[in-house]
């Protein structure tokens, strides 16, 4: 468990941005590749990560994931 705080403590070492949430390495220089993870809130690090994250928690409390769950139940039904 210290040793997830030690990177959630240090997002310049350990950082999200640099390819690490990627299947393959990003190509060296490559603008695209750097403006896509630029893009993913995955692949944003703080503080960045943290002002997304704010906006879009509101959207996943249980009140609205159960109201999510009900009008998909409705719209199957």
């Amino acid at each position: 468990l210290e040793h997830l705080r030690e990177v959630n403590r240090h997002p310049e070492v350990f950082s999200s941005n640099k390819g690490g949430t990627q299947m393959q390495e990003p190509a060296e220089n490559d603008e695209m590749d750097q403006f896509q993870r630029d893009a993913l809130m995955l692949s944003m690090d703080p503080p960045k990560h943290t002002r997304y994250r704010r906006i879009v928690s509101r959207g996943f409390t249980p009140r609205m994931i159960n109201l999510l769950e009900d009008y998909l139940q409705n719209r199957t039904d």
